[in-house]
């Protein structure tokens, strides 16, 4: 019902099965040749004649319904819906009908006004029966298209439905999806899109919507490749879901006829595709012709979709079929021998073959039934299998080989292992048993009955394995076996000794002869020739021998060459050798032995060289003469003299010899040298060869060195041991001489006795030698020690002191008298011997060690030179107090008066004077501003004045002079004709005549004039009156600057900078107004003007010059804080000071014993530290002089700023002249320069108040300075107060630092265990991140393993997308057949790939079983990391910690596999319950496993921060750790591993269903490209397929 035109018959969907309609097939399974090939089901309308159920059909009851016009206010043609009425219903029969044009049929809903619209939805479905590849959807409306409806499917009868495609005008509104949207390569390529293409009202009738299920998928082309695409063209059911009809928005009214109109209703309801068969069928079919429809399977598969592989056609997987494989399944091989078998996936990897065989017959077995059964082997025909009937006792296994013969136990043999072999021995289940012969200690021979070894001679045991008694180093090279012990003779038990390796001394002559001579028989000696050939040559004239004689290096103690070698290369000029029997002679220790060239099996010498071989060793096989025993031949080479070898053996011959080695060894690595010895020793012998004696034995024979005997010591009783080699006892109780026969120095008594009380110490100091008296019996000291003296050395010698028996008190030994090199040496009695008080001091000093200056001296009493130790005081007695004359030891500081300094006391201070009063000098008090420099003349006090300035103390003006200040005074310089007098006032203002006016009385009075002929001032003409009165509208605006002026500086605050500088703007305002309004009377008042801008230029000098002071006191305050670094140097000067005190009073503390030497040290030291003290004094009587000449150049600072002020008035008063003169106004002029004067003079007045301002005081700065000194002075008299804190404060902590150093060693041991315990958790802490890493290996392989999934499915959404391009294009090539063959080709070769695809996508999905299978065995692993956790209780953080990675990694996975199985529809709901459960059961376990982790974290951190270890507190720890276990046991750990175990299983099975689903979206995939191929020839009409 698919075609454009009624009257067309629908394709039929299937056939029954008796139906005989193979020709009539779309095509066939196999070719001409009868070999495989993809066949598919015909092209049909899966949806024709199926019935669609539906959600709503009109008629039920009858309704009315109208036609739809689209035009407002016609008349709409109305009808009646009836399901009673055969004309007048319209079920849902009607969709899937045949389709004819000229009688349309159609199914309807009911209208609008029975509630038909959105969000009321109506639902269409088509059961389809059976499994399609569904290719394309068509709907033909009979109304208007709805404005939005859906298509759903469904892969199977039961499962979800899945969006196949959105129509809306209203996508994002109503299905949130994006309109007209599109998917790219990479993109989910199952989502369904939405489009409002076909959601327009018109046409009103006949619209047509096609759905084409792989356009716009990017994998189409690659169909047969994509199995997301397959999956997605496979659908058993259809849904159609209607949402929102189309209106024209008149149903606002509710106009009944308006919403009869607005219905759903389609004509015809078509889905095209294939019946589903993966390429392994032709047809579906319905058996017998009823039931459910099912393909009719060839390829040798079976199943409703040719979906698995018929039994016995199971040698490779089951896959679907391809346009280049048609992927049939393949019979098994099995030989014949069995007619069953099942497919085998590792075989099939292995082989490539994955068909194994069951119940093989005949004994056979394998995958094949191709080899026989276990125990049985193929007879010779090769038919059958037969027993190999081996012996179990002497057999390895019961399996024989091809030929039937066992495989033999050893020892064993014959066919069937049923006897021993030559040299074995009764056939037991371990076989036969051989003869366990040593081959290093036998003759490897043994007897048959007993399986005895026959041993060589100095071995024994039944296998030959050990040594016999004296001898060891079994060594197979050596043909008696073993070699015997040496010992030096006093030891028959030895061993091989371990860190010794061989060696070889040698000589190979490439550069000289090596040290090499000859020898004559008679001893004389003769040279040997070298030759650049590499050997040395003798040559004889004679018959008498001669020899070649060994240098050193060969010599000496040889013993570890015993069994060894001698190896030389040697050759004569002449055959004629006459052999003797002494051609190789050894000399040592007192022996000889000698052997022939030719002994020991060597060739007869010759003119070519040979090599000789010599054993050294006693055996009756090497003839060595004379014979000797093992031992003495042993002792000859343990003092090797002398290596001689015969040179010569005819007369007139030559010999030459070459590459000469001697086997040795040495400590060290490399080979090991099993030949040395290692001995056990018997008692009084030690030693590796028992060459020393022991502790407390010697030698009986010294002479014979290691080979004596070893005799116990003789001490008389007073060492119990003695020297081994010499005898010498180790004598103690005072004792000495070789056996302890006499007593050591400094005892006396008879030591012979043996008693420990034989020597008594002598009654001498220091340990001196005595002697008894023989007659008196008097013990008498012999050597008394330096500076002592008397039969005791009870006495000092003269220049020593001390008591050395303690006669007078405590034992004090003599010492030398320490007067400090003040003493004459040549002098007697220079000291007291008791005491060692010095008695004759001399250079000007005095003390008990003449080590201070006598009174009223003063200096360096220890000083090397006499010229610089004691100086007299020489104070001034005038300056000083109580005219003494003795001063400081050190500084020679003289006691003065106060305001007297110097250091004899002859000087006053500066400010002082009368020193000459006796009582101290006196301060000159001078005026801080009159005087210059505040000091005055040492005798008379007269203070040095300023300029103008007079009085004793300059504190007043002289006559004629006035303004006393920091510049001296100025003189007044009254006119002489205008003033009354010449003193001014204290102003400077003179007393003026009448008439005179100005401060010099030097102008006249205002309307007055001065005429040199008349004296005084005459009065002025009246004309005058209107310069007055312009002169007195200037005069005014000067009062009102003035008056600025004097607010300025009248105010008693002091102005800031900022209102400073406002107010001389304000008046510098002022001043330009003034200069302005002069400027318009430029004529009369030019003079005016001028004297104005001077004096603004004056004001702004005057601001600078504060400026200037301003910066002068902030140099000050810098002076200042310099000043206060200087005292505080000082402090820490003081504090050095007390310090060096308090080490000089600990140094003294001790010294009260008296002890002379210890005194002079500290008196030395006393003396440093006061030269030290006096510098430091310096210092800081230097730092506080530089603070007052601060503060001095601070206040010459300011005087010299003030000294400005002068000039100020001169400037100023220079100005009043010169404008006056300018002028030449008679009164009124001389009236406006008083008054200009008169404003002067209060500006002057202003400067002199701000210059007095606070910040520029100098008493205070002089306070400052004096206040440091004082405080410079004071800090003498801290450092008594301090020092005496400081001893307090030291006596209080000497009982806290005993108790503080024992809580310190506590808390070191306790430290010590918290470091132990910590080391643990490191440790735990390490297993803990090797789990952690463990599991995110695992998680990382399991995420590579789904990326590689994933990809795959990538590559599958392109192939698809080309199916689909492939799809489009083949109904536009419909037209012939040629062409339509040629397009099959194409489609066949474009989909080649498929069965590497589908390997591919089998690997990918085992790989993911081993995923599921890695995650249970995870979970196995983390039980068992758990109970390993309780086996160590620190260790339990990390296996926790190890097991919450892996619990969490898990649920992760879990959660994603949840997720997956909800994007398939088929596994919904069992993956969904799954992971829930999976992930309940998964957080339940990480909820008990955190529980625990918190207890143990919460014990670690107790750990982590102890700082003391309470003991006590340990049960409580171990009681929480156990708390910890019994909560790791209640969390039921095993349950719910096992429940994780579970969930991996059905894990398990969802990815044997996902491979299920892959094999049936490949075999979808392969009937996308044939959907041209409709209908053959013969059966049915072949009408264009419509365009969906």
């Amino acid at each position: 019902k698919f075609l454009h035109g009624g009257g067309h018959k629908a394709l039929r969907p299937w056939k029954s099965a008796k139906q005989k309609e193979g020709h009539c097939a779309m095509d066939e399974c196999t070719d001409d040749s009868s070999r495989p090939q993809r066949c598919m089901p015909e092209f049909v309308n899966a949806a024709f004649n199926v019935t669609v159920v539906a959600t709503n059909t009109c008629g039920s009851p009858p309704e009315e319904y109208c036609v739809q016009t689209g035009v407002t206010g016609v008349t709409k043609s109305c009808h009646i819906c009836d399901a009673r009425d055969r004309r007048q219903h319209h079920s849902a029969v009607y969709l899937t009908d045949y389709n004819n044009q000229q009688d349309t049929t159609w199914w309807q809903s009911q209208t609008m006004l029975a509630g038909i619209q959105y969000p009321h939805a109506i639902n269409l479905t088509l059961h389809l029966g059976k499994a399609f590849d569904i290719t394309y959807v068509r709907l033909k409306f009979h109304t208007s298209r709805p404005e939005s409806f859906a298509i759903y499917k469904r892969t199977s009868e039961d499962g979800p439905w899945t969006p196949y495609q959105y129509y809306s005008g209203s996508c994002e509104k109503t299905y949130q999806k994006t309109n007209r949207g599109f998917i790219r390569t990479g993109q989910d390529e199952q989502q369904a899109l939405c489009t409002d293409e076909f959601s327009d009202i018109s046409p009103l009738t006949g619209g047509n919507v096609a759905f084409s299920t792989l356009e716009g998928r990017p994998s189409a082309y690659n169909f047969d490749n994509s199995p997301v695409l397959q999956e997605w063209v496979t659908a058993t059911d259809i849904k159609v879901t209607l949402n929102r009809l189309n209106t024209f928005g008149d149903e606002v009214f509710n106009d009944p006829k308006v919403l009869k109109s607005y219905y759903y209703a389609i004509s015809d309801f078509a889905v095209g595709g294939r019946c589903k068969c993966n390429g392994h069928a032709s047809e579906c079919v319905k058996i017998d012709g009823f039931g459910k429809p099912v393909c009719n399977c060839k390829h040798h598969t079976k199943g409703d979709d040719c979906n698995v592989c018929k039994p016995f056609y199971n040698d490779r997987p089951w896959r679907r079929a391809t346009a280049n494989n048609p992927n049939e399944c393949l019979p098994c091989n099995c030989n014949g021998k069995s007619a069953e078998c099942y497919f085998d996936p590792e075989l099939y990897r292995a082989t490539g073959h994955g068909g194994h065989c069951r119940n093989c017959a005949d004994y056979t077995d394998g995958p094949n039934c191709e080899r026989c059964l276990d125990n049985y082997y193929r007879e010779a025909s090769g038919t059958r299998c037969l027993p190999c009937s081996c012996i179990p006792v002497g057999s390895l296994a019961t399996q024989c080989d091809n030929t039937g013969r066992c495989s033999c136990k050893t020892g064993v043999m014959g066919d069937k292992c049923d006897r021993c072999q030559p040299g074995f021995h009764t056939l037991t289940e371990a076989g036969c048993r051989p003869c366990s012969c040593n081959p290093s200690g036998s003759t490897q021979e043994c007897d048959v009955q007993t399986g005895r070894c026959q041993c060589k001679d100095n071995v024994e045991g039944f296998s030959c394995d050990r040594c016999k008694l004296g001898y060891f180093n079994m060594d197979p090279q050596n043909p008696q076996g073993c070699t015997p012990c040496f010992c030096f003779q006093h030891s028959s038990v030895c061993d091989s000794a371990e860190g010794y390796s061989i060696d070889t001394v040698s000589s190979t002559f490439d550069r000289d002869d090596e040290q090499w001579t000859g020898q004559q028989r008679d001893g004389s000696s003769v040279s040997v020739q070298w030759s650049a050939g590499g050997e040395i040559s003798l040559i004889s004239d004679d018959y008498f021998p001669m020899y070649f004689v060994a240098p050193e290096r060969f010599l000496g103690n040889q013993l570890l060459s015993y069994g060894q070698n001698l190896t030389l290369n040697f050759r004569v000029d002449r055959r004629d050798t006459r052999l003797s029997a002494e051609d190789v002679v050894l000399e040592g220790a007192g022996l000889r032995v000698a052997v022939p060239l030719i002994a020991q099996g060597n060739a007869y010498p010759g003119e070519n060289k040979q090599t000789f071989v010599f054993r050294l060793h006693d055996s009756t096989d090497y003839p060595w003469r004379p014979t000797l025993t093992h031992s003495e031949f042993q002792k000859l080479l343990h003092n090797l003299t002398s290596i001689k070898i015969r040179g010569t053996y005819s007369e007139r011959s030559a010999g030459y010899l070459d590459d000469v080695k001697l086997i040795t060894a040495k400590r060290g690595p490399g080979s090991p040298a099993r030949w040395v010895e290692k001995c056990t020793c018997p008692q009084g012998y030690v030693g590796q060869h028992c060459e020393r004696c022991a502790l407390g034995y010697r030698r009986s024979r010294p002479d014979l060195g290691p080979f004596s005997s070893c005799d116990s010591c003789n001490c008389n009783g007073h060492s119990d041991t003695c020297n081994p080699d010499t005898g010498m006892c180790d004598c103690q109780h005072n004792t000495a001489g070789l056996s302890c026969e006499r007593c050591k120095d400094g005892y006396y008594g008879d030591s012979t006795v043996g008693s420990s009380s034989d020597c008594k110490p002598c009654p001498c100091p220091g340990g001196s030698t005595c002697a008894v008296v023989p007659k008196t019996k008097e013990v008498v000291c012999t050597n008394c020690p330096t500076g002592t003296t008397g039969k005791r050395c009870e006495l000092c010698d003269d220049g020593f002191f001390g008591d050395p028996l303690g006669e007078n008190g405590q034992v004090r030994v003599c010492r030398a008298c320490k007067c400090s090199d003040n003493i004459d040496p040549n002098a007697v009695g220079n000291c007291d011997r008791e005491t060692g008080e010095c008695l004759k001091c001399i250079y000007n000093t005095d003390g008990f060690f003449c080590d201070r200056c006598k009174e009223g001296f003063y200096g360096n009493p220890l000083a090397t030179n006499p010229n610089d130790k004691c100086k007299p005081c020489s104070c001034s007695p005038y300056g000083t107090v109580d005219r003494q004359t003795s001063c400081l030891q050190v500084t020679g500081q003289c006691q003065c008066f106060p305001h007297v300094t110097n250091r004899d006391c002859s000087t006053c201070q500066p400010g002082f004077f009368n020193l000459q009063s006796g009582t101290g000098c006196e301060q000159c008090n001078c005026n801080s501003i009159g005087s210059t420099n505040g000091q005055c003349d040492i005798g008379s006090g007269q203070c040095e004045c300023q300029p103008g300035v007079t009085g004793q103390h300059c504190e007043r003006c002289e006559v004629n002079f006035f303004g006393f200040g920091l510049s001296g005074c100025k003189p007044c310089d009254c006119d002489p004709e205008g003033s009354s007098t010449a003193q001014c006032k204290e102003d400077g203002r003179c007393a003026c005549r009448p008439g005179f006016v100005g401060a010099r009385c030097d102008m006249c009075e205002e309307n007055y004039f001065y005429n040199r002929s008349t004296p005084g001032c005459q009065q002025c003409p009246s004309c005058y009156s209107l310069v007055r009165d312009k002169v007195n509208q200037q005069r005014q605006k000067l009062h009102d600057l003035q008056t600025l002026i004097d607010n300025l500086g009248s105010t008693s605050e002091t102005v800031s900078d900022k209102a400073f500088e406002d107010r001389l703007k304000e008046a510098e305002k002022a001043i330009m107004d003034l200069l302005d309004e002069a400027q318009t009377s430029k004529d009369v008042d030019k003079g005016l003007l001028e004297r104005l801008g001077k004096l603004n230029s004056t004001l702004t000098t005057q601001w600078n010059r504060l400026q200037n002071i301003r910066n002068t006191v902030d140099n000050t305050g810098t002076q200042a804080d310099k000043a206060r670094n200087r005292v505080r140097d000082a402090e820490n000067l003081i504090g050095r000071v007390r310090e060096e005190l308090d080490k000089a009073k600990d140094a003294i503390t001790p010294s009260i014993s008296g002890d002379p030497n210890n005194m002079t040290l500290l008196a030395e030291e006393a003396r440093n530290l006061a030269d030290k003290h006096k510098m430091d004094a310096d210092q800081i009587e230097k730092i506080a002089k530089d603070a007052n000449d601060t503060s001095t150049k601070a206040l010459n600072l300011l005087t010299k700023t003030l000294d400005g002020e002068g000039k100020t008035n001169q400037d100023i008063d220079e100005l009043n002249r010169k404008y006056d003169l300018a002028k030449n106004l008679e009164k009124q002029a001389n009236k406006v320069h008083a008054e200009a004067e008169e404003a002067g003079d209060k500006a002057q007045k202003i400067y002199a108040n701000l210059t007095s301002l606070p910040p520029f005081n100098t008493k205070s700065l002089e306070d400052e300075a004096s206040k440091i000194k004082k405080e410079a002075s004071d800090l003498d008299k801290l450092i008594d107060k301090t020092e005496k804190e400081y001893n307090d404060l030291r006596d209080d902590l000497r009982g806290k630092e005993t108790e503080v150093r024992k809580l310190l060693e506590k808390g070191k041991t306790e430290q010590q265990t918290a470091d132990q315990l910590l080391a643990r958790v490191d440790a735990a802490k390490a297993l803990a991140e090797e789990a952690a890493k463990k599991g995110r290996t695992t998680y990382q392989e399991a995420q590579d393993i789904l990326g590689n999934l994933r990809d795959f499915d990538k590559r599958v959404n392109d192939n698809k997308t080309a199916a689909e391009d492939a799809m489009k294009r083949i109904p536009e090539i419909n037209a012939t057949i040629i062409a339509a063959n040629e397009k099959t080709k194409q489609a066949e070769g474009a989909l080649g790939n498929a069965a590497a695809d589908a390997k591919e996508a089998k690997s990918k999905a085992e790989e993911a079983e081993k995923i599921a299978s890695t995650v249970q065995k995870g979970s196995a692993k983390t039980k068992a990391d758990a109970e390993k956790a309780f086996e160590n209780t620190m260790m339990l953080d990390g296996e926790v910690n190890g097991m919450m990675d892996q619990l969490s990694a898990a649920e992760a996975e879990l959660a994603k596999k949840k997720a997956e199985a909800d994007q398939d529809m088929m596994m919904a709901s069992m993956a969904s319950d799954n992971a829930k459960e999976a992930e309940d059961n998964a957080r339940k376990a990480k909820s008990a496993v955190r529980t625990v982790l918190n207890t143990i974290n919460d014990l670690l951190k107790s750990l982590g921060n102890i700082d003391k270890v309470d003991l006590s507190k340990l049960g409580l720890i171990e009681g929480s750790l156990k708390q910890a276990k019994d909560k790791m046991a209640n969390s039921d750990l095993d349950r719910k591993l096992a429940e994780l175990s579970d969930v991996a299983k059905s894990q398990e099975e969802m990815i044997t269903d996902y491979d299920r689903q892959i094999r049936e979206i490949r075999s979808d995939i392969a009937n996308l490209n044939d959907i041209k191929n409709t209908l053959p020839d013969g059966c049915f009409n072949t009408p264009s397929l419509e365009r969906p």
